[in-house]
């Protein structure tokens, strides 16, 4: 853990979902390539095809870069066909953001924020890669100013955009080292006009088959029920696993007393009752 990094995070869900998790002690983490936004997938590839157009290269000019910037998603699918074989896609997030009382989020994805320690999460993340098999997880905020890459992702990026270099110069082989790199920060970069979200997304997957038999995570991929081409797992499912809750906040537009007696139930019944306080939203 970051010494800068909040004690709590939030979560936010619908009622449905929070009985859910409440109810189970686990967290559903989607497939990278099924965000909401489908666009999302594009800014990374944009922002390291503009970082190419500043490095010198004789092989092509910027008006090439700019047509591969306006083609970034084709570009993209190139750069990682026939990658799936040593890099399956078993990529998942799952997103958190910084405040608990955002007007924005509740429309978006629900009228309920839960607080989660983000130390106990990082723990269970932990856990959670040693016993199912992932190779990789990172916990971070979300990287919306591409013009200010946090230094702790420097490195990584600098030797991504190296690899987009070997590719665009038809140097194919050589660029294989980055993709695995670029598939772990691909999730991590999203549009400015987001940024009042402050979003942290917890990434976790299965990135290459080195010393193992096989490159599939030991979990069981789901689909959710309100759209089946949507994939996901379930992150803590360990019966004897609690997660980190601290604080539950109800947002306006709901009878707040009968909603906080229900979800008292549900605490009690995990014995989370005086561990979790259940807050009123201030909007």
């Amino acid at each position: 853990m970051n010494n800068n990094d909040p004690y709590i995070l939030y979560h936010y869900t619908n009622e449905e979902s929070l009985k859910s998790i409440l109810s189970s002690q686990t967290l559903w983490s989607t497939h990278y390539q099924r965000m909401n936004d489908g666009k999302e997938l594009r800014h990374f590839p944009e922002y390291l095809l503009r970082k190419l157009s500043e490095k010198p290269n004789k092989t092509f000019s910027k008006r090439k870069i700019k047509r591969l910037i306006k083609y970034s998603d084709i570009v993209l699918h190139n750069f990682l066909d026939g990658v799936e074989e040593s890099v399956p896609p078993e990529i998942y997030v799952t997103c958190f953001c910084l405040d608990g009382n955002s007007k924005q989020l509740r429309n978006e994805y629900g009228n309920y924020s839960i607080g989660f320690v983000k130390k106990e999460l990082d723990n269970l993340l932990e856990m959670e890669r040693e016993v199912f098999g992932f190779d990789m997880s990172i916990f971070e905020p979300v990287v919306y100013d591409r013009g200010n890459i946090p230094k702790k992702f420097k490195d990584e990026v600098d030797g991504i955009i190296n690899g987009f270099n070997d590719y665009v110069r038809n140097k194919i082989n050589d660029c294989k080292k980055s993709h695995e790199k670029y598939l772990i920060y691909v999730s991590l970069f999203k549009s400015n006009k987001w940024i009042d979200e402050h979003e942290y997304r917890l990434v976790i997957g299965k990135l290459s088959s080195k010393n193992q038999q096989s490159t599939t995570i030991n979990k069981t991929r789901k689909f959710r029920r309100d759209d089946q081409s949507i994939p996901y797992i379930e992150l803590f499912d360990d019966p004897n696993t609690l997660l980190p809750i601290r604080e539950i906040i109800i947002g306006p537009l709901v009878d707040y007393e009968t909603k906080k007696k229900s979800i008292m139930m549900l605490l009690k019944e995990k014995g989370l009752e005086n561990t979790v306080n259940i807050l009123k939203s201030s909007l």
